[in-house]
């Protein structure tokens, strides 16, 4: 059974000044096509409206309801699996090492410490590992971790969350989280416990969905980001406010666009069936529409530097 919970308060400010900001639950262009047929994991399986509210103190963007944390750990156990991680590992390869080379601009040893929360099959660990780091990851689905395990060991890639990442009891040169944050119940909650692991002058690496991007202003509810999986929406103020809550300095942020031709649009249209006796100007088309918008406002992005997602560099403060 799939469960949800409702929240009365902004997560990152507990502010109540939140107002609604996007609403699938009218757009049955959306909620028929893409939200059933999108690359989510999670939204076949779930049938509710999609409601992200903004708060008006941080702005911080979450959805309300969302899946509980017993759904959402449920769904990451069963649903993700390995081959999922593994068919995508030519396009993170070269993602992750764009990440991995931000960061090597600030290190200050020869074998920094990395720990990757949310690790996934070790494909960042890997990067790092041939980078001389030392590494750990963290990784709650099991099929992943168990793929990273056979990689790094089994000392070196915990199965577990929130509880795990307390426990450790080691220090860390960088703490990442690729994508992760998006995902997680109690992101200050993480940034905290990862900024009280690092060593002294220990950087924390971030990549998250851009709220404020080109492409979800323009796109609004049709964002190919807006999925039951992304319970927490960022925008660059959003996160600037989480950072300071702790006392940590942002060093340097940009936009990303490692999703520049969404080419999953083109191919729902391409393998959607169109009715014999649908009229002019039906359902593929309007898809074929959206598809088109959606390679402009990805071009705009990249000329504009507001891409789909961003990144922040994050350094401990003495």
């Amino acid at each position: 059974m799939i469960t949800y919970t409702y929240l009365k308060n902004c997560p990152i400010c507990d502010s109540s000044d939140c107002n609604l900001v996007i609403n699938t639950k009218d757009d049955k262009l959306y909620n028929l096509n893409l939200l059933k047929e999108s690359n989510s994991l999670f939204n076949k399986y779930v049938d509710v409206p999609l409601k992200v509210y903004q708060c008006q103190k941080c702005s911080f963007s979450y959805l309300n309801p969302r899946l509980s944390d017993e759904s959402l750990n449920r769904l990451y156990h069963d649903l993700y699996q390995t081959d999922y991680y593994e068919s995508r590992i030519s396009n993170k390869e070269h993602q992750y090492s764009g990440y991995y080379k931000i960061i090597a601009k600030y290190l200050k040893k020869d074998a920094p410490a990395l720990l990757d929360f949310g690790c996934s099959t070790g494909i960042f660990l890997g990067i790092a590992q041939k980078n001389g780091c030392k590494v750990m990851g963290i990784e709650l689905s099991n099929k992943a971790a168990e793929s990273a395990k056979s990689k790094f060991g089994g000392n070196r890639i915990i199965n577990g969350s929130l509880n795990e990442f307390k426990n450790i009891n080691e220090k860390f040169d960088v703490i990442t989280f690729n994508n992760v944050l998006e995902h997680l119940d109690n992101p200050k909650t993480y940034l905290k416990i990862a900024a009280d692991k690092l060593s002294q002058d220990g950087l924390i690496f971030i990549v998250v969905p851009n709220f404020n991007s080109l492409k979800r202003v323009i796109m609004k509810d049709k964002w190919s980001l807006l999925l039951h999986e992304h319970i927490n929406y960022f925008s660059n103020s959003s996160m600037k406010y989480l950072i300071k809550q702790h006392g940590l300095q942002l060093i340097e942020s940009g936009s990303i666009n490692h999703e520049v031709l969404d080419t999953s649009i083109f191919s729902k249209v391409k393998n959607k069936q169109t009715p014999k006796k649908s009229a002019p100007g039906g359902q593929k088309d309007s898809l074929w529409k959206l598809a088109f918008l959606a390679l402009i406002t990805d071009l705009s992005g990249i000329l504009f530097n507001q891409g789909n997602f961003s990144y922040y560099l994050i350094k401990k403060v003495p």
